[in-house]
């Protein structure tokens, strides 16, 4: 029975780590990440379970920790109760996107990998060099556009930058990080054909390397966009001020961008866009499970460096430490992707020495039945979390083709499989908006309508709230709240007030958002309150001075106080910042001359 578990935990984990950059499946929203965590959490659920086992009916009872042992507990506990103490919705951190379970699939292959065998360890080892030539493969045969001729299916052209790990840029890395793990395959063989095929297959690494490099030099997709190292330190180090332990949270990372970008985050090209990472994924552990995570990591890199220095001092340099060295690097310059996460787990596991514990029985009886009594408490919860993303897919798919009834009962059906995802909530709350003033903007409206534009803008609002429930912290769920309550101003009493209540909230978790305080003094411009107007636009342009709609809509508030002198001041400014020969520089200078007009 122990020989049949043990086997089945090296086919397991051997199958996972080969099988895992390639895993992918479109009946999610995300394709990439969301599938490979999935079959993290069934491989893991299956390899704890035998393993329980094993501890309950073997007499072994000892553990081998590694070199990394301590520092990869520590990084694990850190998300772990990042995510249950800190993160206010727990689906952002242990399924989308997923952050915590990631750490703690990659924490729970490196002890289950240090427990097994060189001889699997350097099965792994080649499995892992495979997947990176396979990947390869693909890679030169998409470069070389000769995938239709291959395969006679339409559109399979348009595929050039597609990839299974989610974007070009991970792909490089985790290509680059396998390319040490060849070399060394190739040296260490004594079989010249051997060699001659493993030096064969890194050529074509290295090609698809190259390529790949050219696709993100000439921009070819958005893997590269993301936050500069100076933003991304001021996001950390604000969050550090309010949660210096535990951080913002796992999956939380969008909620500290919005709250602590710099002010000069607003003069980059960029300054509209928001980010679920940091440019570092040093700096996003840093910000998400404060300095008990990053405690974590910098044990790692003291044991890491402590490796490199005695490799040589005895001038024997693994391939392993090497692409540890580089992952490390990687993560102080790039963000990571969950198979570049999960593989540099699985190489810290091939660097470690031996470093065994022992523990008493009733410990491991304890720890076993606590292990089985999660997985068995998780299992339903888990099969509607997945069942309710796929709906949602299906939601969004339907309206994509206008299949909006279809579409709203689809979305329906994934909130009521899974209510605690706001994202669910607020798309649904925008359907039906969106549904409501489509049905109001008819001519002629029957009694039967108006009474389902009603219930269509309750559904908005209700679902809205829910979405904050959910997640108070997230700015864009007060926003479709407050867009909601914009809607209705025009006919339901007191609806501006709730507007501008919630949408005070929303700048107050994105307070360098010049949007939203165009925005709020929208609302207070249209409620005749010019004041108030006057101070939410002075502010957006205070947040981003070369915005011109905000200088615009300064100008509008100052003509309807009468204060002609700021309203010209303002409509300049406006002029200065606009192209002169597009419509609006016309329709600008014709309301300052006409601001000229009446002051002479």
């Amino acid at each position: 029975m122990s020989t049949f578990l043990e086997k089945v935990q090296k086919i397991l984990v051997v199958s996972f780590v080969v099988i895992l950059p390639f895993f992918f499946l479109p009946i999610f929203v995300n394709s990439f990440d969301t599938p490979k965590i999935i079959l993290g959490g069934v491989v893991i659920s299956i390899l704890a379970l035998t393993g329980a086992i094993r501890i309950l009916t073997e007499s072994k009872r000892e553990l081998n920790l590694g070199t990394f042992g301590v520092p990869v507990a520590i990084l694990v506990a850190a998300y772990l109760l990042s995510a249950i103490l800190v993160t206010h919705n727990k689906m952002e951190a242990f399924f989308l996107p997923g952050t915590a379970t990631v750490v703690i699939l990659g924490g729970f292959l490196y002890m289950l990998i240090n427990q097994l065998s060189q001889r699997v360890k350097q099965i792994l080892k080649i499995g892992i060099f495979i997947s990176g030539v396979l990947l390869s493969v693909v890679r030169v045969i998409l470069s070389l556009d000769l995938l239709p001729g291959i395969i006679p299916f339409p559109n399979l052209g348009q595929l050039g930058n597609f990839t299974p790990l989610g974007n070009l840029l991970q792909e490089v890395l985790f290509l680059v990080t396998v390319l040490p793990l060849g070399l060394s395959l190739a040296f260490s063989q004594k079989n010249v054909l051997k060699k001659i095929l493993i030096f064969t297959s890194l050529i074509v690494v290295a090609l698809a390397i190259t390529s790949l490099v050219l696709k993100l030099y000439a921009k070819e997709d958005e893997s590269m966009i993301f936050p500069d190292p100076d933003t991304s330190w001021q996001v950390a180090a604000g969050t550090l001020k309010e949660e210096p332990i535990l951080g913002i949270g796992p999956g939380n990372y969008l909620s500290a961008f919005n709250r602590f970008i710099p002010l000069s985050y607003n003069a980059t090209e960029r300054w509209s866009q928001r980010f679920t990472f940091a440019g570092s994924y040093y700096l996003t552990v840093l910000t998400e499970t404060g300095f008990f995570g990053a405690t974590g990591f910098i044990l790692i890199l003291l044991a890491t460096a402590r490796l490199i220095r005695q490799a040589f001092l005895e001038k024997r340099i693994s391939g392993e430490l090497i692409s540890v060295s580089l992952i490390l690097i990687f993560f102080a310059i790039f963000p990571a992707g969950t198979s570049l996460i999960i593989l540099f787990f699985v190489l810290l596991s091939f660097l470690a020495t031996e470093k065994h514990i022992n523990f008493p029985r009733p410990i491991g009886v304890l720890v076993s039945i606590a292990a089985v009594a999660i997985i068995v408490l998780l299992v339903m919860p888990a099969i509607n979390t997945v069942k309710a993303e796929v709906k949602f897919k299906q939601a969004l798919m339907a309206l994509s083709a206008n299949q909006i009834s279809k579409g709203r009962d689809l979305m329906l059906e994934s909130i009521t499989t899974n209510n605690k995802v706001d994202r669910y909530q607020t798309v649904y709350a925008q359907v039906n908006l969106a549904i409501a003033q489509g049905v109001a903007q008819k001519e002629t409206i029957t009694d039967e309508e108006r009474a389902t534009i009603s219930q269509l803008v309750q559904a908005a609002i209700s679902w809205a709230k829910a979405s904050i429930a959910n997640n108070p912290g997230r700015s864009g769920n007060w926003l479709i709240l407050a867009r909601v309550y914009q809607s209705i101003m025009g006919f339901a009493q007191g609806a501006d007030v709730f507007a501008v209540q919630t949408l005070t909230q929303a700048v107050a978790l994105d307070p360098l958002n010049p949007n939203l305080r165009i925005a709020l003094g929208g609302i207070y411009y249209s409620i005749g309150n010019y004041d108030e107007a006057i101070k939410a636009f002075e502010l957006a342009t205070l947040a981003k001075p070369d915005l011109p709609n905000a200088h615009y809509n300064l100008a509008q508030a100052y003509r309807q106080k009468g204060e002609n002198d700021k309203a010209q001041e303002a409509l300049s400014k406006v002029l200065s910042l606009i192209d002169k020969e597009t419509p609006d520089f016309s329709l600008v200078e014709a309301e300052l001359e006409d601001i000229k007009a009446k002051k002479s």
